[in-house]
């Protein structure tokens, strides 16, 4: 217990140290505008993140789907051999995460906008 021990007393330091730094940093201007701007920047960044899951989701779930037997149809007639080594080099893995980087970076290209005049047309 005395490698854990020693551990969680430096947590603990750790911790406190990250206490302390935040309490300095609340208090002065300097770190209340520091704490504005990283909060905006980070704001961006988890709706990026959100985003990319989102289009991640309907690509696994839709696309890939969709596209994987198009790839696999081709790939039936080859000989036996072929397909075991194909197996070894897991090249159909390969062809999945190819496939969907093709299919996220399609989906990211999609925007969808209302004209300008929407608003006075029913839905």
């Amino acid at each position: 217990m005395g490698a854990l021990g020693r551990m969680l007393e430096l947590l603990r330091g750790i911790g406190a140290l990250i206490a302390r730094g935040f309490t300095w940093i609340k208090a002065t201007t300097w770190g209340q505008w520091l704490i504005f701007y990283l909060l905006t920047f980070l704001g961006g960044i988890i709706g990026k993140i959100f985003l990319l899951l989102g289009v991640t989701l309907v690509v696994n779930r839709w696309v890939t789907p969709e596209l994987t037997p198009m790839i696999a149809n081709h790939l039936l007639g080859m000989p036996p051999e072929w397909i075991d080594l194909l197996a070894l080099t897991k090249i159909d893995q390969a062809i999945t995460i190819v496939l969907s980087a093709i299919g996220i970076a399609m989906a990211d290209r999609v925007f969808v906008r209302r004209k300008r005049n929407a608003w006075q047309q029913p839905l």
